[in-house]
Protein backbone atom coordinates (compact mmCIF):
# COMPACT_ATOMS: atom_id res chain seq x y z
CA UNK A 1 0.00 0.00 0.00
CA UNK A 2 1.25 3.46 -0.91
CA UNK A 3 0.98 6.28 1.62
CA UNK A 4 1.11 10.06 1.12
CA UNK A 5 0.28 12.97 3.36
CA UNK A 6 -1.39 15.04 0.61
CA UNK A 7 -2.56 13.98 -2.85
CA UNK A 8 -3.71 16.15 -5.75
CA UNK A 9 -6.47 14.62 -7.86
CA UNK A 10 -6.89 15.38 -11.57
CA UNK A 11 -4.52 16.41 -14.37
CA UNK A 12 -5.56 19.93 -15.26
CA UNK A 13 -3.12 22.77 -15.87
CA UNK A 14 -4.00 24.08 -12.39
CA UNK A 15 -3.34 20.74 -10.70
CA UNK A 16 -0.04 20.27 -12.54
CA UNK A 17 1.09 23.74 -11.46
CA UNK A 18 -0.05 23.07 -7.88
CA UNK A 19 1.85 19.78 -7.79
CA UNK A 20 4.95 21.46 -9.22
CA UNK A 21 4.95 24.27 -6.65
CA UNK A 22 4.04 22.15 -3.61
CA UNK A 23 5.67 18.83 -4.62
CA UNK A 24 2.37 17.07 -4.02
CA UNK A 25 1.87 13.66 -5.71
CA UNK A 26 -0.62 13.80 -8.58
CA UNK A 27 -3.09 11.04 -9.40
CA UNK A 28 -5.56 11.21 -12.29
CA UNK A 29 -7.59 9.08 -14.67
CA UNK A 30 -7.53 11.23 -17.79
CA UNK A 31 -5.33 14.16 -18.67
CA UNK A 32 -6.77 17.56 -19.49
CA UNK A 33 -7.84 18.44 -23.02
CA UNK A 34 -5.70 21.44 -23.93
CA UNK A 35 -5.54 22.35 -27.61
CA UNK A 36 -2.58 24.09 -29.28
CA UNK A 37 -4.46 27.38 -29.69
CA UNK A 38 -5.30 27.90 -26.03
CA UNK A 39 -2.83 30.69 -25.26
CA UNK A 40 -1.71 32.39 -22.07
CA UNK A 41 -1.98 36.14 -21.69
CA UNK A 42 0.83 37.87 -23.54
CA UNK A 43 2.15 39.55 -20.37
CA UNK A 44 2.48 36.40 -18.23
CA UNK A 45 5.95 35.67 -16.81
CA UNK A 46 6.90 32.02 -17.41
CA UNK A 47 10.64 32.40 -16.98
CA UNK A 48 10.56 30.13 -13.92
CA UNK A 49 9.49 27.21 -16.13
CA UNK A 50 12.15 27.89 -18.76
CA UNK A 51 9.36 28.63 -21.26
CA UNK A 52 10.31 30.81 -24.21
CA UNK A 53 8.78 34.22 -23.38
CA UNK A 54 8.21 35.11 -27.03
CA UNK A 55 4.73 36.26 -28.01
CA UNK A 56 2.82 34.89 -30.97
CA UNK A 57 1.81 37.68 -33.36
CA UNK A 58 -0.97 36.45 -35.63
CA UNK A 59 -1.82 38.51 -38.69
CA UNK A 60 -5.42 39.61 -39.24
CA UNK A 61 -7.14 40.60 -42.47
CA UNK A 62 -6.66 44.34 -41.85
CA UNK A 63 -2.86 43.83 -41.59
CA UNK A 64 -3.09 44.32 -37.83
CA UNK A 65 -1.56 41.75 -35.52
CA UNK A 66 -3.17 40.04 -32.53
CA UNK A 67 -0.65 39.12 -29.82
CA UNK A 68 -0.93 35.92 -27.78
CA UNK A 69 1.31 34.49 -25.07
CA UNK A 70 2.79 30.97 -25.06
CA UNK A 71 0.42 28.00 -25.53
CA UNK A 72 -0.88 26.49 -22.30
CA UNK A 73 -0.30 23.04 -23.80
CA UNK A 74 3.44 23.71 -23.77
CA UNK A 75 3.45 24.46 -20.03
CA UNK A 76 1.19 21.52 -19.21
CA UNK A 77 3.21 18.91 -21.10
CA UNK A 78 6.57 20.16 -19.83
CA UNK A 79 5.57 20.26 -16.16
CA UNK A 80 3.74 16.92 -16.29
CA UNK A 81 6.86 15.32 -17.78
CA UNK A 82 9.02 16.84 -15.01
CA UNK A 83 6.62 15.62 -12.32
CA UNK A 84 6.66 12.12 -13.82
CA UNK A 85 10.46 12.03 -13.89
CA UNK A 86 10.43 13.19 -10.25
CA UNK A 87 8.22 10.29 -9.15
CA UNK A 88 5.28 12.58 -8.36
CA UNK A 89 2.87 10.90 -10.81
CA UNK A 90 2.83 7.41 -9.27
CA UNK A 91 0.34 5.87 -11.69
CA UNK A 92 1.27 7.86 -14.78
CA UNK A 93 -1.64 7.49 -17.24
CA UNK A 94 -2.47 3.92 -16.18
CA UNK A 95 -5.31 4.62 -13.72
CA UNK A 96 -8.78 3.67 -15.04
CA UNK A 97 -10.80 4.85 -12.05
CA UNK A 98 -10.32 6.21 -8.53
CA UNK A 99 -12.56 5.36 -5.57
CA UNK A 100 -12.34 7.51 -2.45
CA UNK A 101 -12.68 5.54 0.78
CA UNK A 102 -12.59 6.88 4.37
CA UNK A 103 -8.82 6.85 4.75
CA UNK A 104 -7.49 5.63 1.42
CA UNK A 105 -7.94 5.68 -2.33
CA UNK A 106 -8.68 2.55 -4.30
CA UNK A 107 -6.99 3.03 -7.67
CA UNK A 108 -7.91 0.62 -10.45
CA UNK A 109 -5.25 0.46 -13.15
CA UNK A 110 -4.89 -1.17 -16.55
CA UNK A 111 -5.39 -4.90 -16.24
CA UNK A 112 -7.89 -4.27 -13.39
CA UNK A 113 -5.16 -4.23 -10.78
CA UNK A 114 -6.33 -2.61 -7.53
CA UNK A 115 -3.88 -0.50 -5.50
CA UNK A 116 -4.74 1.15 -2.19
CA UNK A 117 -3.25 4.54 -1.38
CA UNK A 118 -3.47 6.02 2.13
CA UNK A 119 -3.79 9.79 2.47
CA UNK A 120 -4.29 12.53 5.04
CA UNK A 121 -5.79 15.13 2.71
CA UNK A 122 -7.01 15.23 -0.90
CA UNK A 123 -6.97 18.35 -3.06
CA UNK A 124 -9.38 17.71 -5.93
CA UNK A 125 -9.05 19.67 -9.19
CA UNK A 126 -11.02 17.35 -11.48
CA UNK A 127 -13.81 14.91 -10.68
CA UNK A 128 -13.65 12.93 -13.93
CA UNK A 129 -14.06 9.19 -13.12
CA UNK A 130 -13.60 9.87 -9.40
CA UNK A 131 -16.04 7.89 -7.25
CA UNK A 132 -16.95 8.52 -3.62
CA UNK A 133 -17.17 12.31 -3.76
CA UNK A 134 -19.93 14.19 -1.90
CA UNK A 135 -22.96 15.49 -3.77
CA UNK A 136 -22.46 18.40 -6.13
CA UNK A 137 -24.02 21.58 -4.76
CA UNK A 138 -23.80 23.47 -8.06
CA UNK A 139 -23.11 21.98 -11.49
CA UNK A 140 -21.66 23.71 -14.52
CA UNK A 141 -24.04 22.26 -17.12
CA UNK A 142 -25.49 25.59 -18.20
CA UNK A 143 -22.14 27.33 -18.50
CA UNK A 144 -20.45 27.63 -21.89
CA UNK A 145 -17.45 25.60 -22.86
CA UNK A 146 -15.15 25.63 -25.86
CA UNK A 147 -16.37 23.80 -28.96
CA UNK A 148 -13.64 23.20 -31.53
CA UNK A 149 -14.45 22.62 -35.21
CA UNK A 150 -11.40 21.44 -37.16
CA UNK A 151 -11.69 21.98 -40.94
CA UNK A 152 -9.62 21.09 -43.97
CA UNK A 153 -9.29 24.01 -46.37
CA UNK A 154 -9.78 22.49 -49.82
CA UNK A 155 -9.79 25.77 -51.76
CA UNK A 156 -8.42 29.04 -50.38
CA UNK A 157 -5.68 27.66 -48.16
CA UNK A 158 -2.91 29.89 -49.50
CA UNK A 159 -2.93 33.32 -47.86
CA UNK A 160 -1.12 35.30 -45.15
CA UNK A 161 -3.99 35.59 -42.64
CA UNK A 162 -3.51 33.75 -39.33
CA UNK A 163 -6.46 34.83 -37.22
CA UNK A 164 -10.04 36.11 -37.47
CA UNK A 165 -12.16 37.14 -34.48
CA UNK A 166 -15.92 37.81 -34.58
CA UNK A 167 -18.37 39.50 -32.22
CA UNK A 168 -20.36 36.31 -31.66
CA UNK A 169 -19.80 33.41 -29.25
CA UNK A 170 -20.58 31.09 -32.18
CA UNK A 171 -17.40 30.85 -34.28
CA UNK A 172 -15.74 33.37 -31.97
CA UNK A 173 -12.20 32.74 -33.20
CA UNK A 174 -10.73 31.25 -36.36
CA UNK A 175 -7.09 30.16 -36.38
CA UNK A 176 -5.32 29.30 -39.65
CA UNK A 177 -2.31 26.99 -39.36
CA UNK A 178 0.02 25.11 -41.70
CA UNK A 179 -1.73 21.94 -42.80
CA UNK A 180 -0.47 18.73 -41.20
CA UNK A 181 -2.20 16.51 -43.76
CA UNK A 182 -0.12 14.13 -45.89
CA UNK A 183 0.66 15.20 -49.45
CA UNK A 184 -0.26 18.82 -48.71
CA UNK A 185 1.97 21.64 -49.89
CA UNK A 186 3.91 23.50 -47.21
CA UNK A 187 2.14 26.82 -47.89
CA UNK A 188 -1.37 25.38 -47.53
CA UNK A 189 -3.37 26.13 -44.38
CA UNK A 190 -6.18 24.40 -42.54
CA UNK A 191 -8.25 26.03 -39.80
CA UNK A 192 -9.71 25.70 -36.33
CA UNK A 193 -12.91 27.52 -35.35
CA UNK A 194 -13.58 28.02 -31.63
CA UNK A 195 -17.08 28.65 -30.28
CA UNK A 196 -18.28 29.22 -26.71
CA UNK A 197 -21.46 27.17 -26.31
CA UNK A 198 -23.36 25.37 -23.59
CA UNK A 199 -23.50 21.58 -23.72
CA UNK A 200 -27.16 21.81 -24.77
CA UNK A 201 -26.38 24.19 -27.63
CA UNK A 202 -23.45 22.11 -28.84
CA UNK A 203 -25.32 18.79 -28.77
CA UNK A 204 -28.91 19.62 -29.74
CA UNK A 205 -29.24 23.06 -31.36
CA UNK A 206 -28.84 22.76 -35.12
CA UNK A 207 -28.17 26.48 -35.45
CA UNK A 208 -24.88 25.82 -33.63
CA UNK A 209 -23.99 22.66 -35.54
CA UNK A 210 -20.80 22.14 -37.50
CA UNK A 211 -22.82 22.69 -40.68
CA UNK A 212 -23.80 26.21 -39.62
CA UNK A 213 -20.24 26.74 -38.40
CA UNK A 214 -19.04 25.90 -41.91
CA UNK A 215 -21.38 28.51 -43.47
CA UNK A 216 -20.22 31.19 -41.05
CA UNK A 217 -16.53 30.39 -41.48
CA UNK A 218 -16.83 30.59 -45.27
CA UNK A 219 -18.48 34.00 -44.99
CA UNK A 220 -15.74 35.19 -42.63
CA UNK A 221 -13.10 34.00 -45.08
CA UNK A 222 -14.76 35.83 -47.96
CA UNK A 223 -15.13 39.00 -45.89
CA UNK A 224 -11.41 38.79 -45.08
CA UNK A 225 -10.55 38.60 -48.79
CA UNK A 226 -9.62 34.92 -48.79
CA UNK A 227 -10.48 33.20 -52.07
CA UNK A 228 -9.76 30.07 -54.02
CA UNK A 229 -7.57 29.72 -57.13
CA UNK A 230 -8.04 31.60 -60.40
CA UNK A 231 -10.90 30.42 -62.60
CA UNK A 232 -10.18 31.98 -65.95
CA UNK A 233 -10.32 35.51 -67.30
CA UNK A 234 -13.05 37.88 -66.22
CA UNK A 235 -15.18 38.83 -69.24
CA UNK A 236 -16.31 42.01 -67.45
CA UNK A 237 -12.75 43.35 -67.18
CA UNK A 238 -11.96 46.23 -67.57
CA UNK A 239 -15.34 47.76 -68.44
CA UNK A 240 -17.41 46.62 -65.46
CA UNK A 241 -14.85 45.12 -63.08
CA UNK A 242 -11.38 45.95 -61.85
CA UNK A 243 -10.54 42.23 -61.51
CA UNK A 244 -8.82 40.77 -64.61
CA UNK A 245 -9.53 37.19 -63.44
CA UNK A 246 -12.36 35.20 -61.92
CA UNK A 247 -11.68 33.37 -58.66
CA UNK A 248 -13.23 30.30 -57.10
CA UNK A 249 -14.86 30.65 -53.68
CA UNK A 250 -13.17 29.08 -50.62
CA UNK A 251 -14.10 25.50 -49.87
CA UNK A 252 -13.72 23.70 -46.54
CA UNK A 253 -14.70 20.30 -45.15
CA UNK A 254 -15.09 19.22 -41.54
CA UNK A 255 -12.46 16.91 -40.05
CA UNK A 256 -14.09 16.61 -36.62
CA UNK A 257 -15.82 18.51 -33.82
CA UNK A 258 -14.31 18.47 -30.33
CA UNK A 259 -16.15 19.58 -27.19
CA UNK A 260 -13.91 20.53 -24.28
CA UNK A 261 -15.27 18.94 -21.06
CA UNK A 262 -16.98 21.26 -18.62
CA UNK A 263 -15.04 22.25 -15.50
CA UNK A 264 -15.64 20.46 -12.23
CA UNK A 265 -18.93 21.29 -10.51
CA UNK A 266 -19.07 22.99 -7.13
CA UNK A 267 -18.54 20.80 -4.06
CA UNK A 268 -18.45 21.57 -0.36
CA UNK A 269 -15.10 20.97 1.33
CA UNK A 270 -14.87 18.36 4.06
CA UNK A 271 -12.22 17.83 6.72
CA UNK A 272 -10.08 15.62 4.49
CA UNK A 273 -11.18 16.59 0.98
CA UNK A 274 -10.63 20.08 -0.40
CA UNK A 275 -11.76 21.23 -3.83
CA UNK A 276 -9.66 23.71 -5.76
CA UNK A 277 -11.07 26.06 -8.41
CA UNK A 278 -7.99 28.26 -8.73
CA UNK A 279 -6.99 29.31 -12.22
CA UNK A 280 -3.45 28.69 -13.48
CA UNK A 281 -2.81 32.43 -13.29
CA UNK A 282 -3.87 32.52 -9.62
CA UNK A 283 -1.57 29.61 -8.75
CA UNK A 284 1.41 31.12 -10.57
CA UNK A 285 0.93 34.56 -9.00
CA UNK A 286 0.43 33.33 -5.42
CA UNK A 287 2.89 30.44 -5.17
CA UNK A 288 6.59 30.17 -4.45
CA UNK A 289 8.74 27.34 -5.73
CA UNK A 290 10.99 25.24 -3.52
CA UNK A 291 14.35 25.56 -5.27
CA UNK A 292 16.04 22.48 -3.73
CA UNK A 293 13.61 19.84 -5.03
CA UNK A 294 14.43 17.16 -7.58
CA UNK A 295 11.85 18.65 -9.95
CA UNK A 296 13.46 22.08 -9.97
CA UNK A 297 16.90 20.53 -10.37
CA UNK A 298 15.64 18.70 -13.44
CA UNK A 299 14.12 21.92 -14.73
CA UNK A 300 17.38 23.82 -14.29
CA UNK A 301 19.22 21.13 -16.24
CA UNK A 302 17.08 21.68 -19.34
Amino acid sequence: MLKYENIAIGATLSSVLYSFYTQTPLIFVEGATIHPFDFCDSDIDLSLFRIDPKSYCLKQSDNEQFVFGPPKQQIYEKLLALLSLSGLVPFSHLAKSINIEDDHLKVITEGNKVINVEYEKLIVFDDNKINGLPHIIENEQNKPTQVLDWFEVNLGGTHDIDYIETDSDFVKKIFFYSSQRDCTQADKKDLLAISHLTAEEAAHNYQYSDTYAKFKILQCMKDAGIRGPKNGKNPNYPDRSSEPFKWLSPKISLMYRQIIPLPMGKYKDSERIKFSYKTPQEIISKSQIKMDTYTTKLLNML
